[in-house]
């Protein structure tokens, strides 16, 4: 069951709620929001319980973003996850920071990973590029976070090393999909040489990537956009 914040932003269950609340706390933290993004109006909500599933699978909280989400709803997002700042950081003040050769202590915000999910290849399509512009207004943590592998792998980066958290393509079977995806982020699969070489491929194009993703995750996870 969602709760909507704004136009294309809901709580997908309760730790949700406390995330887009600004209610996270120490006793209740839990990391990074898992995000399941819905980029068209067709596909709103499909497979909604199953998606709560996978998200109680690793004790995460919700939240849903639809095409519906604009500017004021994206800001709050990113809000909401910086509130969460401090909990990152073992004196529990202050925002985390990104230091760079060239970026000298530029606070970030965490997110979590984002699940793109849909019925077809096309609205799968949209489904990415509602989620990927999401991901690019948050970094990634590798730590604090309860997602294990789901977390080794990155959508945008930067070339001084400021990476946003993954996105991963759920469709057309989206109940498959997810099973499968579980079942990679828990460890739980063995790497391939196609999924090693899938890797390489796209890091033709994006110096970088190989070393910044985890092949186990292909072919989920979103290495081009």
């Amino acid at each position: 069951m969602h709760t909507e914040y704004y136009p294309g932003l809901y709580s997908g269950n309760s730790a949700g709620d406390d995330v887009l609340q600004h209610a996270v706390t120490t006793a209740n933290f839990k990391g990074p929001p898992l995000v399941a993004v819905y980029g068209t109006t067709a596909d709103r909500f499909v497979n909604e319980s199953e998606v709560d599933d996978f998200a109680s699978a690793f004790n995460a909280p919700l939240v849903i973003i639809t095409d519906q989400i604009d500017g004021t709803g994206r800001a709050a997002y990113v809000a909401a996850c910086n509130a969460m700042g401090p909990l990152y950081k073992s004196n529990r003040r202050g925002s985390p920071v990104f230091v760079s050769n060239t970026t000298p202590q530029t606070p970030i915000v965490m997110g979590g990973p984002l699940l793109a999910l849909g019925t077809t290849s096309p609205n799968i399509d949209s489904s990415v590029a509602v989620a990927w512009l999401v991901a690019e207004l948050t970094s990634r943590t590798t730590q604090n976070h309860p997602y294990l592998l789901g977390m080794q792998g990155v959508s945008a980066f930067t070339t001084d090393g400021n990476l946003s958290p993954p996105v991963y393509r759920i469709g057309p079977d989206i109940v498959d999909d997810l099973q499968q995806v579980q079942q990679k982020w828990q460890g739980k699969t063995v790497t391939t040489t196609a999924q090693y070489q899938a890797l390489l491929t796209a890091a033709i194009g994006r110096p970088g990537l190989a070393a910044l993703c985890n092949a186990a995750l292909v072919p989920f996870i979103v290495l081009n956009h």
